[in-house]
């Protein structure tokens, strides 16, 4: 995967924020998971 001038990146940054946005909703889970998890064993 190389990055050229004369290759158009805007797929390329299309495929990257809806990565960027995937770990942000998988790490909000994980967060209220394991807050929700607390909340049970305390």
């Amino acid at each position: 995967m190389s990055l050229s001038a004369s290759q158009p990146d805007s797929c390329q940054a299309a495929i990257i924020k809806m990565i960027l946005r995937k770990i942000r909703v998988i790490a909000l889970l994980f967060q209220v998971s394991k807050t929700r998890e607390e909340l049970f064993y305390n």
